[in-house]
């Protein structure tokens, strides 16, 4: 039981400081390395106890946002956590729990509103899941939903890289050292 609700403990403290403000329902929490990874939080304009209510709500913004990401970047890799306050009666206790999705990769091709509707499906599983396994927590209200957002480049050349002793030990794969970034070029060669 406690490996299952270990995930759903989480610090919320590191994600106070909002860099800057894009409008009022979405915010900028973090960026790194020149905003190819960007995390945003989606507020809803009321509160809400219903997941369908909200994630109908927030839709406009997340379609908006992913648009303008694929805009930029062509190719990103997103996933949501979605952001409750719970209440625990028997204890008196409220704590906020999170639930994610995996991550997808998204291209100018994908249907936004079909993947939304997975992210959805995949976070109403988990919330059914946490509240079935008699966890005795009673959502309260819903936060806000966070969209992480990162550019992705499948196809990068590289240098050289190092084998593992283990596999490099084994002698059964021709790594050829370069100091170009014709890596793959050299191994064809």
């Amino acid at each position: 039981m406690k490996t299952k609700l270990a995930g759903h403990l989480r610090s919320n403290t590191h994600k106070r400081a909002i860099v800057k403000e894009n409008d009022n329902n979405v915010k900028i929490l973090t960026s790194a390395f020149k905003n190819r990874i960007v995390t945003y939080m989606l507020l809803p304009s009321q509160k809400y106890v219903d997941i369908d209510d909200f994630f109908s709500e927030v839709k406009h913004n997340f379609v908006r946002l992913i648009t303008e990401q694929l805009v930029k970047h062509r190719l990103v890799k997103i996933n949501i956590e979605l952001f409750g306050h719970y209440l625990l009666q028997t204890k008196e206790m409220v704590e906020t729990k999170s639930f994610n999705t995996k991550n997808k990769v998204i291209s100018s091709t994908t249907d936004l509103i079909d993947v939304y509707s997975q992210f959805l499906s995949e976070i109403k599983e988990k919330v059914s899941i946490f509240a079935e396994n008699g966890s005795g927590w009673a959502l309260e209200k819903i936060l806000h939903l966070e969209v992480n957002v990162n550019k992705y480049n499948p196809i990068r050349a590289s240098s050289f890289i190092p084998l593992p002793k283990q596999i490099a030990n084994k002698k059964a794969v021709i790594n050829v050292k370069n100091n170009n970034q014709y890596c793959f070029g050299w191994s064809v060669i």
